[in-house]
């Protein structure tokens, strides 16, 4: 079994971001407690919110401490405005494809909406967000709060 820090992270993460731009939906699990949370396998006392780009491969992971948590829908757009921007906000990191030993992909949140965003622009795919007018008005916040750390909360 390879350990978290032989995982290509890279491929991981670039496979993710193909597939859900494709897709426009996420997946992650969700139980009455709230959603899929683990310690980083990278960094001490990180926190991981844990996605993946389909609901097989959320579900092969609801087991164990996630036995009671089920595979929930998370539209790109919403993932993007809202998900990407809180979990960076809480000082959090974003896994991606976890497999049932709880290793996967890890990056930082807007390191990863960069990314999608540049793979939406890639391939041209209409999205259509609640809170932006459009894709690049998300895109200039993104690249901001990556060079000042800024408070999303304002």
């Amino acid at each position: 079994m390879e350990s978290a820090k032989e995982i290509n992270h890279e491929i991981i993460i670039a496979q993710f971001i193909t597939k859900v731009v494709s897709t426009q939906q996420i997946w992650g699990l969700k139980s009455e407690e709230g959603w899929a949370v683990a310690m980083s396998n990278l960094y001490d006392k990180a926190e991981v919110y844990v996605f993946w780009q389909t609901q097989d491969a959320a579900q092969q992971c609801s087991k164990e401490e996630w036995k009671d948590y089920k595979p929930e829908k998370i539209s790109l757009a919403e993932f993007l405005e809202d998900w990407c921007v809180g979990i960076f906000e809480e000082n959090s990191l974003i896994g991606v494809q976890w497999d049932y030993n709880l290793c996967g992909g890890e990056i930082e949140p807007m390191e990863l909406a960069q990314q999608i965003i540049g793979e939406i622009k890639k391939t041209n795919t209409p999205i259509k967000f609640v809170k932006y007018a459009t894709l690049q008005a998300l895109s200039n916040l993104i690249d901001k709060a990556i060079l000042d750390d800024q408070d999303f909360s304002s």
